[in-house]
């Protein structure tokens, strides 16, 4: 299915863009499962998939009103699920690549406990595509039917009121951005790990609700700016869940040097980590400023059409 023209949803009514728009996220994400699906240990697959089910549950969220609650509590979950599921082997990729680094260029007590650590991870257990497969099969036949029709409600005798997509569009994104600044506020330091993966949450689900506006420019300013948070806020989150895990290999293993080596390196990319997200606290301001300048483009369309009646042939 091709993705529908921009316009076309903006202007549609507001119950229609947000299942149009569903849709294209939809299949986005079943290619995507197809493709891990076929290359099960293929990392960039497993990721391109999480990324696809986070930009689709993303947008469930945000829209649920405009859905008229019609994705049940129950699909909700299984794709909540799936996102946890994955996350796993996600975790396990992305320590897998650090460890290589480490071995590439480290020292030698770090290379020691870096290999101990890595043969550690090979019992892991693999990704259960199958279980998956019919997980996600379930959730998009659902999704699909959901998606594909809405009810209108028109008064009797009197013009229909009904809200163009953009401008509830835009109340979203608004909202949005108010969450994030709200978390932001919240966690003040490395001392508060939790609310600063809270702040990651809500800065992916502004950046993925904004995307398919990603070319605006407005848009393609402030979705700048939330990759560069993304990026700060996910390396602080993969470390602090590294140092957990190190914290119980040392428990386990005689290379306490090898595995204190790894501990320090994690422990000080973190910080830089951290740093970097708050050198791009200091530009909040020209965040806001895209984000409203994207949601005041879309508050002055004005160009929704609702045909109440089928047009008469001929």
């Amino acid at each position: 299915m091709a993705s529908p023209p921009l316009d076309d949803v903006l202007d549609c009514p507001a119950p229609e863009g947000a299942r149009r728009a569903g849709l294209e996220l939809l299949e986005q994400t079943a290619h995507a499962h197809e493709r891990l699906q076929g290359e099960p240990a293929d990392a960039a697959a497993l990721h391109d998939f999480r990324v696809a089910l986070r930009r689709l549950r993303s947008w469930l969220r945000a829209f649920s009103a405009q859905l008229d609650g019609a994705v049940s509590a129950k699909v909700t979950r299984r794709l909540r699920a799936l996102q946890e599921a994955t996350g796993a082997s996600r975790d396990l990729d992305v320590r897998r690549g650090w460890l290589d680094a480490v071995v590439a260029d480290s020292t030698a007590d770090a290379r020691a406990g870096a290999e101990w650590v890595r043969h550690q991870l090979a019992a892991a257990p693999a990704l259960d595509v199958e279980w998956l497969h019919r997980r996600f099969a379930r959730c998009e036949g659902v999704l699909h039917a959901t998606f594909a029709t809405y009810t209108l409600k028109l008064p009797v005798g009197a013009a229909p009121q009904v809200t163009p997509f953009s401008w509830e569009w835009a109340t979203v994104l608004r909202e949005l951005l108010a969450d994030l600044f709200q978390a932001a506020s919240d966690a003040s330091g490395a001392e508060q790990p939790e609310l600063l993966h809270r702040v990651r949450i809500r800065t992916k689900r502004l950046r993925y609700v904004l995307a398919p506006l990603k070319s605006w420019p407005e848009a393609a300013e402030a979705l700048d700016w939330l990759k560069a948070r993304q990026a700060a806020l996910g390396t602080f989150r993969d470390r602090q869940l590294l140092l957990a895990a190190l914290a119980n290999a040392e428990a386990e293993s005689t290379l306490a040097p090898g595995l204190a080596a790894l501990h320090a390196l994690a422990r000080a990319q973190q910080a830089d980590a951290l740093e970097q997200y708050l050198a791009l606290r200091q530009h909040d301001l020209e965040l806001a400023r895209a984000v409203e300048a994207v949601c005041t483009r879309l508050s002055r369309r004005r160009g929704l059409v609702v045909e109440v009646m089928p047009a008469p042939d001929g």
